[in-house]
């Protein structure tokens, strides 16, 4: 079960990263403003969620170009809560989801899917263990090609930018640096949640049985999603946000549409990792209940030791009671035993 999240807003950028966007910001020669989005929207309803969308994207430039995430950013429109336990998708009962804490309208923008950006080689190679990184893919936001390598167009600044790298985030940039070509290779990008997410990583799939191919769900298996994950491209870099695509009442649960692909891997993996994963769950239910056994033990073993304290105490205590009646009883029938 994941870790409950605070609610920063986006995972602050080390100084490598907030160059690095910078200098593509000020080479970006193509649209300001770019929303990668799947919905249909009306030519108004697109100017305004546009308007929507770019004041969004500013609060997040702002929050991390700063040394530390600043909360600006009102979350109040969404509360994280557990899926009931009755609820037919029974993979996901008693687990989180996100739900809408008041009435929101389509075309709202509900905040920044936030997380340290990494890209695909760097992702592979940090969490080579495989049951770490199948957990993990399931917090991960991978952009789509047409937002996934804003750093191409930097070429020998890229590289003046790589040679003065100093901190860890460097490794994002060498990961996608090309000493063939000498410039920025499209490496994708994806947002790492896992550990730097905010409450939008509970953003459930609307599907009721995800691991059924589309053409074995049911009709009433079939729901709408309410929320997108809308890819921005503003000045060359991309973000993730969560917009509304439809009325959401108070109390109502949040679903996206993870994408196909996003289940076909995940059913390749659950065929092929699936024993592997029910290993490890039934290995570390042994060792939870061997630890509950050991935490038994000590306890009855401090039980039964208070108990023979308290009874050692005891003894002592009649005993001495009884010395003391025995020394009454002499000093009754002897005086001088008193004296």
């Amino acid at each position: 079960e994941k870790v409950m999240p605070g609610d920063a807003t986006v995972h602050p950028m080390h100084a490598d990263i907030r160059r690095l966007r910078s200098l593509v910001h000020k080479n970006h020669s193509g649209a300001l403003l770019r929303c990668l989005h799947r919905s249909e929207w009306s030519s108004g309803e697109m100017e305004r969620l546009e308007q929507r969308v770019e004041r969004m994207v500013g609060k997040v430039e702002a929050n991390s170009s700063r040394s530390e995430a600043t909360i600006d950013i009102d979350f109040s429109s969404t509360q994280v809560s557990r899926v009931a336990r009755d609820d037919p998708r029974w993979q996901l009962r008693g687990e989180y989801g996100l739900f809408a804490a008041r009435a929101i309208k389509r075309g709202e923008v509900l905040g920044p899917y936030a997380g340290t950006l990494r890209t695909e080689r760097e992702y592979a190679r940090e969490y080579s263990f495989v049951p770490e990184l199948f957990a993990r893919d399931a917090y991960s936001y991978r952009f789509s090609p047409q937002a996934a390598h804003p750093w191409t167009v930097l070429g020998p600044q890229g590289a003046e930018l790589l040679a003065h790298s100093t901190t860890s985030d460097s490794a994002l940039l060498g990961s996608c640096w090309s000493k063939d070509t000498n410039e920025f290779s499209a490496d994708h990008l994806l947002v790492d949640a896992y550990t730097t997410g905010n409450r939008f990583i509970f953003v459930n799939d609307y599907r009721r049985n995800p691991l059924k191919s589309s053409e074995e769900q049911r009709p009433e298996e079939l729901r709408k999603p309410n929320v997108e994950f809308l890819e921005v491209v503003y000045r060359g870099w991309p973000y993730v946000l969560v917009v509304c695509v439809a009325d959401v009442e108070q109390g109502e649960e949040l679903l996206v549409d993870y994408g196909s692909p996003y289940w076909e891997q995940q059913r390749l993996r659950h065929q092929q990792l699936g024993p592997l994963t029910r290993h490890i769950q039934n290995l570390r239910r042994e060792l939870d209940a061997c630890e509950r056994s050991i935490l038994h033990n000590k306890a009855e073993e401090a039980k039964a030791a208070k108990q023979r304290g308290e009874e050692e105490a005891a003894r002592l205590k009649a005993q001495e009671a009884a010395r003391h009646a025995q020394h009454q009883q002499q000093a009754v029938a002897d005086p001088r035993v008193g004296g």
